[in-house]
Order: C-alpha cells, then sequence, then structure tokens
C-alpha cells in the first residue's frame, strides 16, 4: 500500500484510449512525475530498470573485494560515488546482491525480447553471467 501512495513515478503505456486516461486519473492525487506513453515504451522502460538494478547491485557486492585488496574502505567509497549526481547515493552499500523474484525473471525475459528482435544485447548477457 505504500508503494502504491508514495511511488517514486508512474508510467502509463496506453494507446490513446480511456483506459490510460482513467489511470492517468486515478494516479493524478499523487505526488509522483507522470509520463504517458505507447505500450511497448511502457514495457521497455519497465524491463529496462532490471538490468540496469541488478548491474548496480551486483557492482555494490563486488566492491567490498576489490576495496579489501587494495585497502580501501568500502562505506567511504560509496560516500564518495554517492555524491555524483549522475550516480546519487540510493543503493551504494555493500551487501550479500540483489533478491526478489522480478530481478531474474524481467532480465530474462527483456533479453529474450531483445533476442526475437534480432538483437544480441552483450550488456544483459553479461549481467546475466555474472549473478
Amino acid at each position: 500500500m505504500r508503494d502504491f501512495l508514495n511511488p517514486d513515478r508512474v508510467v502509463v503505456g496506453d494507446n490513446g484510449d480511456w483506459a490510460g486516461d482513467a489511470v492517468v486519473e486515478l494516479y493524478s492525487p499523487l505526488d509522483a512525475p507522470l509520463v504517458r506513453t505507447d505500450v511497448a515504451a511502457r514495457r521497455w522502460s519497465s524491463s529496462r530498470r532490471m538490468p540496469f538494478w541488478r548491474r548496480r547491485s551486483r557492482s555494490s557486492t563486488r566492491s567490498p573485494n576489490v576495496c579489501e585488496e587494495t585497502g580501501a574502505d568500502v562505506v567511504e567509497v560509496a560516500r564518495g560515488m554517492g555524491l555524483d549526481d549522475r550516480i546519487g547515493p540510493k543503493f551504494l552499500q555493500a551487501g550479500i546482491g540483489f533478491g526478489g523474484s522480478c530481478f531474474p525473471k524481467d532480465v530474462d525475459a527483456l533479453k529474450q525480447l531483445a533476442g526475437n528482435s534480432g538483437y544480441h544485447f552483450q550488456l544483459l548477457t553479461a549481467v546475466i553471467e555474472v549473478q
């Protein structure tokens, strides 16, 4: 319920009909940026987030290994990285890795979707291999 009432963004994919209007109206009282786009762009914007977070998570969980080898404090490394506006401070903490049922299935689905169109998504292949 908290996630629904406090979204960080709302992306509505529709064909420009009454259903999209209804969803936009449903979310309009919430204080969140709203993007209305076509169905394909909505699907890709959602699916594309998972590999990004998965890659970021894997990078954060591998950081302690590199920091330990080089004598760097992993907390200080994350703090310094987080000050870069292009990166931000969220989700840089070292830990055991990513979790949840959506990460693996969404990344695999995105790779399959790209493959069906004939595109070899090399980055996704690498992300999947490192899990």
